[in-house]
């Protein structure tokens, strides 16, 4: 929007500004939001100029840009919007509403690449799948424990839902509170789940080193390859066997230094 409202001055003028990392960032934040949502963020029924087609594009993506899904200014919110960027839990609703809100027209308060990029990881482990047969995205991100229900086609959970609290030993003896992962059937546990200190990027392993499935109506944790996967008792699993899910239980993922524990919290329909 900066770039738009100053390009009519002259190249040199220090207000004038000009594509950067800066402007990067908003384009960031512009096709991360289309991508889910299949939608433009700033493109709603707002009129900001009748004199021409092209006079109203550049001004609604330029100084007088306004997000569709603004908290308190609704001028420019289409009227068929059933499911909100805030259907995508806390972590992006608050960076969106920093890119497209806060850092509309402020570029120095936009999120960093490296925050998308957290924000996308930690949200994805909250993905769970549809259990409506016609459902149109067939997967939703579980943004409200007291709430099993997919925003996009309205099916209730009929089942219930483990979730794994996982803990991160910041001092000796205190177990902190390190994200957590919706438990779907055969969901995969990989490195990144399991020690703190690792972090699934491009060069990251993407061997899973467990793996979560139901059987005759029990949740289980399987071991594939953690050598130290300890239940709560101090019992090791070892590879190939299994750890039940029961509400509650503190299963240690590994025992070695930066590995994590799983609190199980089962959530019911």
């Amino acid at each position: 929007p900066e770039v738009l409202a100053t390009q009519d001055l002259d190249l040199k003028n220090p207000h004038r500004h000009h594509p950067s990392a800066r402007t990067d960032l908003h384009a960031l934040a512009v096709l991360i939001y289309e991508y889910l949502l299949s939608r433009h963020p700033l493109k709603g029924p707002k009129v900001n100029s009748v004199e021409s087609a092209e006079e109203d594009e550049f001004l609604s993506m330029g100084s007088k840009a306004l997000f569709i899904e603004h908290p308190e200014d609704t001028s420019n919110r289409p009227a068929d919007i059933s499911v909100s960027c805030t259907d995508l839990g806390k972590t992006l609703s608050d960076l969106f509403s920093r890119a497209f809100v806060t850092g509309l027209h402020s570029p120095d308060d936009r999120p960093a690449a490296i925050e998308w990029e957290r924000g996308l990881i930690k949200t994805w482990d909250s993905f769970l799948p549809c259990q409506g047969s016609a459902c149109s995205q067939q997967w939703f991100i579980l943004k409200d424990p007291a709430s099993l229900m997919c925003p996009f086609c309205k099916t209730m959970y009929t089942t219930p839902v483990p979730v794994l609290k996982l803990r991160s030993e910041r001092r000796e003896g205190q177990w902190m509170n390190d994200g957590q992962v919706v438990v779907y059937d055969s969901l995969p546990l990989f490195g990144w789940h399991v020690m703190n200190n690792a972090f699934p990027g491009e060069e990251a392993v993407r061997t899973p080193l467990a793996c979560c499935t139901v059987h005759q109506g029990k949740w289980l944790l399987v071991n594939q390859l953690l050598t130290s996967l300890t239940l709560p008792g101090g019992n090791r699993v070892p590879p190939g066997q299994a750890a039940e899910l029961t509400e509650g239980s503190m299963i240690r993922l590994s025992q070695e230094p930066h590995g994590r524990i799983a609190e199980v919290q089962i959530l019911h329909p």
